[in-house]
C-alpha cells in the first residue's frame, strides 16, 4: 500500500464549517426544534454570520439531513422519533452487513487504501487531541460511504441512500461523546483489517455490532 500523503491529517476550519457546527449544536440542544423553520435572515443574526455562509450551511446540512431546504426563505429542522432511530439502526445493520460482506470480496486498491487513511486519520485526530465531533463524524460518514461504493451493488447503494439520507444516520456520530467516537474508530480499525484479508463474514459481524453498538448509546 502507497504512503500516506503528507497533507492527509491537515484540516481547514471554513466559516461555513462554523456556521454549520453552531446550527448542529442548536438543534441537537433543542434551540432550534424539529419542525422549526430556520429563515436565512434571521439565522445570519442568531449566528451573527453573513447571509452568503448561511446558505451556504444550509445547502450542507440539507445534503446531511438535518433540515429540509426551503428555496429562497431557508429551511426547516427535521424531526425525528425513538421508532426512526430503532428503525434505521435495523436496517442499516442489516444492509450495512451485506455491503461489508460484498465489500470484502469486491474492493479495489485504490478504495482500500483511501480506507485505510481515513482510519488512520481519525486514529491520529484522537491521539494528538486534535479531534472534534465534526471531525470525527466526517471522517465515520466517509469511512460508511466508502464501504458502501465498494459493494458494487448498485440496488444496495440505493437502498442504503434511502435510509441514511435522514436525520437519524446524519446526527447520530454528532451526539457521542469523543470517548464513544474514539471506540467507534477501534471498531473501524478491526473492519478495516477484515477487509483487507478478504474475511467477508468476520466484516458483516463486526458491522452488525458496530451500528447496533453505535445506535445504544445515542440519547432517547
Amino acid at each position: 500500500m502507497a504512503p500516506l500523503p503528507r497533507n492527509i491529517f491537515s484540516c481547514m476550519d471554513t466559516v461555513t464549517d462554523k456556521v454549520c457546527r453552531q446550527i448542529r449544536a442548536r438543534v441537537l440542544d433543542g434551540r432550534y426544534a424539529g419542525g422549526a423553520v430556520l429563515v436565512e435572515e434571521w439565522l445570519a443574526a442568531d449566528l451573527d454570520a453573513s447571509g452568503a455562509s448561511v446558505r451556504d450551511a444550509i445547502v450542507r446540512l440539507g445534503r446531511e439531513g438535518w433540515v429540509d431546504v426551503i428555496p429562497y426563505r431557508g429551511a426547516r429542522v427535521v424531526d425525528w422519533t425513538t421508532a426512526d432511530m430503532d428503525e434505521v439502526s435495523e436496517l442499516r445493520a442489516l444492509l450495512e452487513s451485506q455491503a461489508v460482506r460484498r465489500a470484502a470480496r469486491h474492493i479495489t486498491a485504490f478504495r482500500l487504501e483511501r480506507l485505510a487513511q481515513v482510519v488512520a486519520e481519525a486514529e491520529h485526530l484522537l491521539e494528538t487531541g486534535d479531534a472534534t465531533n465534526d471531525r470525527l463524524a466526517a471522517l465515520n460518514l466517509e469511512f460508511h460511504q466508502l464501504i458502501i461504493a465498494a459493494a458494487g451493488s448498485r440496488r444496495l447503494q440505493q437502498l442504503l441512500a434511502t435510509v441514511m439520507d435522514g436525520a437519524v444516520s446524519s446526527r447520530s456520530t454528532y451526539q457521542l461523546p469523543l470517548d464513544t467516537l474514539a471506540e467507534t474508530t477501534h471498531h473501524h480499525r478491526d473492519l478495516l483489517e477484515a477487509i483487507a484479508a478478504g474475511d467477508a463474514e468476520t466484516a458483516a459481524e463486526l458491522m452488525r455490532v458496530h451500528i447496533e453498538r453505535v445506535y445504544s448509546l445515542l440519547p432517547a
